[in-house]
């Protein structure tokens, strides 16, 4: 299916922290799936980047710079983290594999606040002042 470049990035970035990933290398991780997604890698390598948290390549990938942590996402890693000048552009429109979104979508669920009358007392969702 195709969606934005932003919507991938943000999706990939809520379901790296559903799946346990810390904030900076969760929003890392959403940048790098646009990359990797645009250049056509396989998404297999995102998919088991996921299943692989609360370690793995999310983890260790923006950081490290030794070779045997070299897999199918440090390529796309290397190109998200250049600087803005240097980076290649983004189309504006990616194609998400079925599989990846699904996988993405189940575990970005895991970071919304439950629906129940305990957390709108405790101020989740929207109150009646917030609308026009």
């Amino acid at each position: 299916m195709m969606f934005s470049a932003n919507e991938v990035q943000m999706l990939a970035q809520k379901a790296a922290r559903g799946a346990g990933a810390y904030p900076a290398q969760a929003a890392h991780f959403g940048r790098v799936v646009a990359y990797h997604l645009t250049a056509n890698r396989s998404a297999d390598a995102l998919s088991s980047a996921l299943d692989a948290l609360p370690s793995g390549p999310i983890q260790t990938l923006p950081v490290t710079t030794d070779e045997s942590d070299v897999c199918a996402l440090a390529t796309s890693y290397r190109e998200a983290l250049l600087p803005a000048q240097q980076r290649p552009d983004l189309p504006a429109r990616l194609l998400c594999p079925e599989a990846l979104l699904s996988q993405m979508q189940k575990l970005a669920h895991k970071t919304y606040v439950p629906s129940s009358q305990g957390s709108r007392a405790s101020g989740a969702g929207a109150g009646l002042t917030d609308n026009d």
